[in-house]
């Protein structure tokens, strides 16, 4: 059986070291524990169509580590599907299983979040790299340490704060783990981050929440949001208002006349100018390699990096699976697995706006897969 240790290692070993670990450490959990259990749909066939179309033409690639892009970008978010529903005993570990991956993930975004211009460990935030760097306080260039982007690392910090708010209990903890997460989602300073933060909650709050908490809960913020408003200046708020400052101006360039959004557009632009083919296997870091940059936007990505056609299906199967878990989801009743998902699908959607998750995140899809994979499994399906 996978358990919950060698889960650990798994996600632990792509994101401490490379993807590519967790690929091969997946795909041997699969060979060794769920040769033997996972079931195949119809549309598992499809995935396995899929892969091996685009793996042979990537592999006709030039001065491109193919194998290596292939076993991250083409094999490993399936694969991970295919682990979430490897083992179908895993249907009785989910909390378990998601309360491991949130405390997994909230130590690897400490390591990342609390560091100093030089890449040291720092917990002093006015020598925070990340707080600094949003304030124009630093010059990227001339650092010698290399950072995740401030917004690839918020979808990790957002992640963790929805797993917290649906699977921690004890109140105390609960408060002071979420002020922790969403200072440094502030701080961060993602205004994507943070509207999809607001989403996730409106959802949470509208879905699971009776009417009279609904009605008595608009009224106290409603309160509380005008007392704030009143008395509180945001904008004097050590740290918590580099987000505020961003949010409120849009852009720190005032002679910025697109608040930020011109280069964006520049890069959507760009990747627009590489989808024009239906079918054309350049590669995921296609952009990357030649421009430095990606596209900013999660379907230009696979339109650019695959053609117009090669996207179009694997949004195909991706909608399929996701579609095929809620119904699963539904028929079980399993409303923490149905929260989780539907937290993590509108990430995907409003983050997929602004960034290419799919390569600025790889090890977040896997997650994404691997929960899609495990809210597939059926009382029925447990042996």
């Amino acid at each position: 059986m996978l358990n919950l240790v060698i889960l650990l290692v798994i996600f632990a070993a792509g994101l401490f070291f490379t993807p590519a670990y967790s690929v091969l450490l997946g795909g041997l959990a699969i060979v060794i524990n769920g040769r033997k259990t996972i079931r195949f749909f119809k549309l598992d066939v499809l995935i396995l169509y899929y892969i091996v179309i685009v793996s042979i033409f990537y592999l006709q690639l030039i001065n491109v580590n193919a194998s290596k892009e292939i076993l991250t970008y083409v094999i490993g978010p399936f694969l991970f599907y295919f682990l979430g529903k490897s083992t179908p005993k895993l249907r009785f570990l989910e909390k378990k299983i998601v309360v491991l991956l949130l405390f997994l993930l909230t130590a690897f975004s400490f390591y990342l979040f609390f560091k100093d211009y030089s890449g040291s460990f720092s917990l002093s935030l006015s020598d925070n790299y990340y707080y600094n760097s949003r304030n124009k306080l630093l010059i990227k260039s001339e650092l010698d340490y290399s950072f995740m982007n401030e917004t690839n690392l918020s979808l990790l910090v957002l992640t963790c704060v929805f797993l917290a708010i649906f699977v921690l209990k004890k109140r105390l903890f609960k408060i002071g783990y979420l002020t922790i997460l969403i200072s440094m989602l502030l701080i961060l300073s993602s205004r994507s981050a943070v509207v999809t933060l607001v989403g996730i909650l409106v959802f949470y709050f509208w879905k699971f929440k009776s009417t009279n908490f609904k009605f008595s809960s608009i009224i106290f913020w409603c309160v509380v949001l005008f007392v704030f408003a009143v008395n509180v200046n945001v904008l004097e708020i050590p740290y918590v208002n580099t987000f505020f400052k961003r949010f409120l101006t849009l852009s720190f360039e005032s002679n910025n006349s697109l608040y930020g959004f011109d280069t964006r557009l520049a890069h959507y632009l760009t990747a627009m100018e590489h989808s024009n083919s239906l079918f054309d296997i350049k590669g995921y870091k296609f952009l990357l390699y030649r421009y430095e940059f990606s596209s900013h936007n999660e379907f230009l990505g696979h339109t650019s990096s695959v053609g117009i056609l090669p996207a179009l299906f694997f949004f195909y199967l991706l909608i399929s699976l996701v579609v095929t878990a809620f119904n699963s989801l539904k028929e079980t009743k399993r409303a923490l697995m149905y929260k989780v998902l539907s937290a993590m699908v509108i990430s995907y959607i409003m983050i997929g706006v602004t960034e290419n998750v799919y390569i600025a995140n790889v090890m977040w899809m896997y997650l994404f897969m691997f929960f899609i994979g495990l809210s597939i499994l059926k009382y029925n399906d447990v042996k």
